[in-house]
């Protein structure tokens, strides 16, 4: 099995589990015909997912908030040897149906922050897969400022942090074993 297929099954699995609970959610205050136009809505974006196939390797588990009715997961390819030092890159998954997802710049309103002090906010990049006002996914990827790393022998942990998706404040955190 390659890496792109493990990670489209990974990925696959954490959209459908979060899909069914924010279905359930939105279904339980909706009347039965909204709910039956609303579901086929869910199902795309898991079928767009497992299309998508993804980066990363079987090791690599999706982080996700829920807080305020918006879904954000991230999962972190798997940084290859020596490539961490300058750029990671993450497939990003946004799911709601309460607020537009289409208004954050995520290059914008995300910050990378390792346990060693580094903090970078400026020169992230965004590549979208999809794009509508209640399903988002895209690959953001974080370089290294000049004479930085963003991981090193000594890093202990990561975040990413995003601001306002929702209202709330997210960071997903991953620790050293999790990208090891």
């Amino acid at each position: 099995m390659t890496r792109r297929t493990i990670f489209g099954v990974l990925a696959i699995l954490a959209l459908a589990v979060g899909g069914l609970v924010m279905a359930g959610i939105w279904r339980s205050a909706s009347t039965p015909r909204e709910a039956a136009v609303e579901a086929p809505q869910d199902q795309a974006v898991v079928a767009r997912a497992a299309a998508s196939g993804g980066q990363g390797n079987q090791k690599q588990a999706p982080k996700q908030d829920d807080s305020a009715n918006v879904t954000v997961m991230a999962v972190l390819a798997a940084p290859e040897a020596g490539d961490a030092a300058g750029e990671l890159t993450f497939q990003i998954f946004l799911n709601t149906h309460s607020v537009p997802l289409s208004k954050y710049d995520l290059t914008r309103i995300t910050t990378f922050r390792n346990s060693e002090g580094l903090v970078v906010n400026n020169g992230l990049s965004w590549e979208a897969e999809g794009n509508s006002d209640h399903h988002r996914s895209g690959y953001l990827r974080i370089k290294a400022p000049a004479g930085n790393v963003l991981l090193s022998a000594k890093t202990r942990f990561f975040t990413l942090e995003f601001a306002g998706i929702g209202g709330v404040n997210r960071a997903l955190r991953w620790e050293r074993k999790d990208w090891e």
